[in-house]
């Protein structure tokens, strides 16, 4: 029988917030019946990957033979799955199960009650413990307890947000009052999962651990599309159209680049993203006005498709060899690098102008 000493807690008496069980735990026992739900492709987790350095600084801390006073006084925050009165006002929680039955899940805590099962020592913890909470509880609890001390990093926050978000509206409303705010998240959540994005699957954040693209690209993509296009500020489905139209238009240029077996792939690091969009939104601006000026139409940048028409004459002859070759320049996440990669560019350009045999020769990037 696995038990929980502890006592009842009704923080806020005179309100809907839910109670919990406050108590202690042997650690072994605990580590024996608990589980963590992780994020992946399912997106159903809350808890990032474990990293095993953190659990070895935990063993270490107390393990260390100097400082054999050493603690973790913090509580664990976990979700109990089964149903359990909380009218109750007794001191245990009993439980009778199987050793294979993993009824606890971890919400806050994972690495400490790793480290601690990994010492030799037997260790009591502190446990906070919602009963039967919901997705969205498990969610925010875990974002509030790390945002507001120890950060997780941004990237995880923001695939737990969007993932919840989808599932429960209000999440995100309960994240905002207490000062925490990813509004943009939903938008590559979009890019990543749209059946009419042209870039879907290729996110790479921990909802897509075998993405190719940096979430931050994205996002420095939809804000100079906005400072771009005005219209696009009050309007999330412009913008994402315009960012959609843009990458689509590569992609039927160069279909074969969307292959994530590629050895060398220039076209989705981060740099050449963020450049790539930059110029091709910028160009539309000059193909309309080209457009206008030998057609006598009236074009604009709102036409239907008319950044996919742009992107693919701009690109129109720019050979593949340009994306998949070894770059002699290293470190071109930087505006410095950026410049570079735009110079290279546009040296391709002029060279398919002049219409130049070679026209990789002499790039300032190979």
């Amino acid at each position: 029988m696995f038990k929980i000493k502890g006592f009842w807690l009704k923080q806020r008496v005179n309100s809907s917030a839910p109670k919990v069980f406050v108590g202690h735990v042997n650690v072994k026992e605990l580590f024996k019946y608990s589980t963590v739900d992780v994020i992946t492709k399912d997106r159903t987790g809350i808890q990032r990957l474990l990293i095993p350095g953190r659990v070895k600084k935990i063993v270490k801390f107390f393990e260390d033979t100097d400082n054999q006073s050493n603690i973790i006084p913090n509580s664990i925050t976990v979700s109990i799955e089964k149903p359990i009165d909380t009218t109750s006002t007794d001191n245990e929680l009993c439980f009778i199960c199987d050793n294979n039955e993993k009824f606890i899940k971890i919400i806050d805590g994972q690495h400490r009650i790793e480290g601690m099962n990994e010492c030799s020592e037997e260790m009591e913890v502190l446990l906070t413990a919602f009963i039967e909470p919901s997705p969205e509880e498990k969610a925010f609890q875990f974002i509030v307890i790390n945002n507001k001390s120890h950060k997780v990093p941004t990237l995880h926050v923001k695939s737990l947000i969007a993932n919840f978000s989808v599932i429960e509206d209000t999440l995100q409303k309960r994240l905002n009052n207490v000062g925490i705010s990813f509004s943009h998240v939903k938008d590559v959540d979009l890019v990543d999962n749209e059946d009419d994005s042209p870039l879907k699957d290729f996110v790479l954040w921990p909802n897509n651990p075998e993405g190719l693209i940096n979430i931050t690209s994205i996002e420095v993509c939809f804000k100079y599309i906005q400072d771009r296009i005005p219209e696009c500020r009050d309007d999330d489905a412009l913008k994402r159209d315009v960012f959609y139209q843009i990458w689509k238009g590569i992609k039927l240029t160069y279909p074969t680049l969307w292959d994530k077996g590629l050895q060398i792939n220039h076209l989705f690091d981060k740099s050449v993203f963020i450049v790539l969009t930059v110029q091709l939104t910028d160009n539309t601006f000059s193909y309309c006005d080209n457009k206008r000026e030998f057609t006598g139409d009236d074009i604009t940048i709102f036409d239907n498709n008319i950044f996919t028409d742009s992107t693919k004459a701009y690109l129109k002859d720019f050979p593949i060899d340009f994306w998949t070759v070894e770059w002699s320049k290293k470190g071109l996440d930087t505006s410095a690098g950026r410049n570079l990669i735009t110079r290279g560019i546009q040296q391709v350009k002029d060279n398919l102008r002049n219409q130049e045999d070679e026209l990789l020769k002499d790039n300032i990037l190979i």
